[in-house]
């Protein structure tokens, strides 16, 4: 919240080009092509520098007045997913203790907060800790795979589901949190992430 106080009353440069008074310039919000679909997973983009940037200043600045221009890029791609796989609820993955203590907010679930249509439900609350993940930025994949094995439980629930996420590694938080949500009687329709990271 402060941040964002701090972005109306003295105004940042452009993460991506520099030019001020904006955290981004009109010029450099992210517009992507059209959706993109892998299998079950719809994606806006693929992860670049730029996009990169804006996400690391986002969840390890707290830049939150960027909000607004990465739900606005994601909208096309959320819609898309939504229009073809009709869930119930928009269910995103919870922050580890440690970093929503840092940040006060989980990213990715205000992202698709921000982009879903106002009659659809996004919420982290479905998916419970077991344990306390590791941070996994500098995990390998296979090591990704064991820091989530098993780390979500979810509360009962029927509802059909579209899983979330701002970016998409490995696909290992998502595996985990869609056997979390099947165990628990839901039906587990997909995923929809703001970037897929090769």
């Amino acid at each position: 919240m402060l941040e964002n106080l701090i972005d109306i009353v003295f105004p940042a440069s452009c993460l991506a080009c520099g030019k001020k008074p904006k955290p981004i310039c009109d010029d450099c919000i992210p517009v992507f092509a059209s959706p993109r679909r892998e299998g079950k997973l719809h994606f806006a983009s693929e992860l670049n520098p730029q996009l990169g940037a804006i996400l690391s200043a986002l969840k390890d600045k707290n830049r939150t007045a960027l909000l607004p221009a990465l739900s606005s890029s994601l909208r096309p791609c959320l819609a898309a997913a939504v229009s073809e796989l009709r869930p119930d609820v928009l269910v995103c993955p919870p922050s580890a203790k440690a970093q929503y203590r840092k940040r006060g907010f989980n990213p990715a679930l205000e992202i698709f907060r921000g982009a879903s249509p106002a009659n659809l439900r996004v919420t982290d609350g479905l998916l419970k800790f077991r344990r306390q993940p590791r941070d996994q930025r500098r995990l390998s994949k296979g090591d990704r795979e064991i820091n989530m094995d098993g780390l979500f439980f979810s509360v009962p629930t029927r509802a059909r589901v579209l899983l979330v996420d701002d970016v998409l590694t490995t696909g290992a938080t998502m595996e985990a949190a869609a056997k979390a949500l099947q165990n628990s009687g839901a039906a587990v329709l997909g995923s929809c992430v703001l970037a897929r990271r090769l």
